[in-house]
């Protein structure tokens, strides 16, 4: 009986510890729960999909970056896009997402997204897409290791597509410090996938 005691209490401490581990955050990002993914499958060569949850009732406004690196460093200017936040966005998840579409074999596009169950604001970027990426660079894309925390007016890396001709691409759980970064995108080419709330 005493070891049945001592199972429980720790099954309890442990879910209770995994419950708080993210009440201090002022928002919350997790894999997406969103049934109309499989739509954007479809219409996209790589996707990327968010749920926010928004904890500080003061955030007014998110906002979503794209950076783009060639051979480790920033390439032109960075795709951003903000929509503002009022108590009805905060009541409910956000959906956030990333949509990467390439056509002609020569052109990219990016689409980024907030959406809710009331409507959804965007924003697209096109630019030439070079065809070694396709012909001779092994690619590697995915998520950090999710759910997140963010912090309010802190930008936080949330996604990341590296074209690489190396024969090992490394997949980061977090990238918390610049030298994180810098491994990221030290290849031919990548992007980096953001997100902040203010």
């Amino acid at each position: 009986m005493p070891r049945f005691l001592a199972a429980l209490f720790f099954i309890v401490l442990v879910a209770c510890t995994s419950t708080n581990q993210f009440s201090d955050a002022d928002a919350i990002i997790s894999e997406t729960e969103w049934s109309n993914e499989q739509i954007l499958n479809i219409l996209s060569d790589r996707l990327f999909v968010y749920d926010l949850e928004i904890k500080d009732k003061s955030i007014n406004e998110v906002s979503l970056t794209i950076e783009y690196y060639k051979d480790g460093e920033p390439e032109g200017d960075a795709q951003w896009f903000s929509t503002p936040v009022n108590e009805q966005d905060q009541a409910n998840d956000l959906t956030i997402a990333y949509v990467q579409q390439t056509f002609n074999e020569t052109d990219e596009r990016w689409v980024l997204a907030i959406m809710d169950e009331n409507g959804f604001g965007s924003s697209k970027l096109e630019n030439n897409w070079p065809k070694d990426r396709e012909e001779e660079l092994g690619a590697i894309w995915g998520d950090v290791s999710l759910p997140l925390d963010l912090t309010k007016g802190e930008k936080t890396v949330v996604g990341f597509l590296v074209y690489s001709s190396s024969s090992v691409i490394s997949s980061p759980a977090r990238i918390e410090t610049e030298e994180d970064l810098q491994k990221l995108v030290d290849a031919e080419y990548a992007y980096v996938l953001s997100i902040e709330v203010n």
